[in-house]
Parts: structure tokens; C-alpha cells; sequence
């Protein structure tokens, strides 16, 4: 609807943050933020969505290596295995078994044997991969301890 030049909206319309077409609002995703509704339509958002998964995930080049490298496929299988009895609940989360560390992530010693893992942490789990690379938890903690106290006098007389 225009008047006088300008473009007004029915309450049951909204603008196109892409196409700036004025749509009816059944043709936007709803949304937790904003008016309720997200700023593409749909048709916008699905084209976006190929568009970006186009360039995100190479899947031609994922799939091929994944029926040209038998390590990876089962890698690839043995992660989505957990990954789905996570999501499913029917494997509850643990805390780290080195340090205890509520935050866990799996970790698969052995990907003949997908559904043995181990719950550990980021730090125990680079440790677990790289051990040459880890620097010993009392070093790390002195050091963070180190760097809280000059913090602390640093903003001491503020």
C-alpha cells in the first residue's frame, strides 16, 4: 500500500531483510527475537542455507574420502555412533577421568572398538593425543596464579 511515497505494511506483513519483497508473515521462520520472526523468508533463508553448505562442507571431496579411506570411515561412523547415543540420552555424559573436569569430551582409544571411549577433558584430551606438548598442571597453575596477580596489582589502585 503507498501513500504519499511511502510504503506502509499491514499489520500482517512484514519486509524481506534479503529480497525486500513484503510478505505475509506466515512466510518468515518465527524466532525468539525481534517481532517473533526471523528477517529472511523462507525462500531467502533456504537459498542462503545452500549457499552456505555449498561453501562450508565440500562434500563431494567429504564423501570421497570417506569411500576411498577405510580409516576414515571408520572414524567418521564410530564418532556419529556416540555422538547419537548422546543426543538420544542413552549414553549420559561424564566428568574428565584424569582430572574430573565437569566438562568432557569422548575420546576413542581404539576405533575398531566405537563404543569404548573415555570422557576427557580438552586439556586431558590434547594431553592424550600430544603428550610431548602438555605442560604439567602445576606449571599451568602456577602461571595462571602468576598472571591473576598482576592483574590484581595492576588494577589495584583504581
Amino acid at each position: 500500500m503507498i501513500a504519499a511515497g511511502v510504503e506502509f505494511a499491514l499489520p500482517d506483513e512484514k519486509l524481506c531483510g534479503t529480497c525486500h519483497s513484503w510478505l505475509p508473515r506466515d512466510q518468515f521462520a518465527k524466532s525468539a527475537s525481534g517481532d517473533g520472526r526471523q528477517r529472511r523468508c523462507r525462500e531467502c533463508h533456504r537459498l542462503s542455507m545452500r549457499a552456505w553448505r555449498a561453501r562450508k562442507h565440500d562434500s563431494a571431496r567429504s564423501v570421497a574420502r570417506y569411500r576411498a579411506d577405510p580409516e576414515y570411515a571408520k572414524r567418521v561412523r564410530a564418532r556419529s555412533r556416540i555422538k547419537m547415543r548422546v543426543k538420544a540420552g542413552t549414553l549420559p555424559r561424564k566428568p574428565c577421568e584424569r582430572c574430573g573436569a565437569p566438562e568432557a569430551q569422548t575420546h576413542h582409544p581404539d576405533y575398531d572398538k566405537p563404543n569404548e571411549i573415555r570422557w576427557l577433558c580438552v586439556a586431558c584430551h590434547g594431553a592424550e593425543h600430544y603428550p610431548e606438548a602438555q605442560v604439567e598442571p602445576a606449571a599451568r597453575r602456577d602461571a595462571a596464579a602468576e598472571g591473576l596477580a598482576r592483574l590484581a596489582e595492576k588494577y589495584a589502585n583504581r
